[in-house]
């Protein structure tokens, strides 16, 4: 049991797709098959006692509402199973929407996060311009808040170009980039070259 907050963000899915089966190089699935991302975090991380908020951001039109209901079954079930007490609380995603909307979705997503929260996140669903604004909304609560940590971000494949849908959406861990995106965030005039050496060490390209 621990005394930190373990918030989880994800997007519901846009059209009226069959979702994916999921795989995975960097977690142990564990031959569970969930409907949505995000649900592989919840059963890995979750633990009895814990006090877990879903963050989810629902554009408002059928499908999005109805794949977040099903997101939402599952994370009740997967919470249940383990002994974890779940909230949830929703970003609504407008059908029109330009710069000041997509602000506003960076303030709800930064307003939501508290002090102390342990971050999981999943960027595999929503519209490009969307899942840019909560990636800010995030790396500002990480480091604007006290003892706000990033544990995961997380991405699945769902298309690969001229290939059309894969047969299986491959898992990916993506926290490395939000980790790279604070040194950014940091750096100063003039410190580029040494940047790229210290970035080379533990970058391949």
């Amino acid at each position: 049991m621990t005394d930190m907050r373990k918030v989880f963000i994800s997007s519901a899915m846009l059209g009226n797709t069959n979702l994916a089966k999921y795989k995975s190089d960097d977690f142990d699935l564990q031959g569970r098959e969930f409907q949505f991302p995000i649900s592989y975090m919840l059963e890995q991380n979750v633990e009895q006692g814990d006090k877990v908020l879903l963050i989810t951001n629902v554009k408002q039109t059928e499908y999005p509402q109805r794949h977040y209901e099903e997101l939402q079954a599952e994370a009740v079930a997967i919470a249940k199973a383990h002994g974890a007490e779940i909230e949830f609380a929703e970003v609504k995603e407008y059908l029109d929407y330009d710069g000041v909307a997509l602000s506003s979705v960076f303030k709800q997503v930064a307003d939501l996060i508290q002090d102390g929260d342990r971050l999981y996140a999943d960027l595999t669903f929503g519209t490009k311009a969307f899942t840019f604004a909560v990636f800010i909304g995030l790396a500002y609560a990480a480091k604007a808040g006290r003892e706000v940590d990033m544990d995961t971000l997380v991405y699945a494949e769902m298309y690969r170009g001229d290939d059309g849908k894969p047969e299986y959406s491959k898992l990916m861990d993506i926290t490395s980039l939000f980790y790279i995106n604070s040194i950014v965030g940091d750096a100063v005039p003039g410190q580029k070259d040494n940047l790229d050496k210290l970035l080379s060490m533990f970058i391949e390209v």
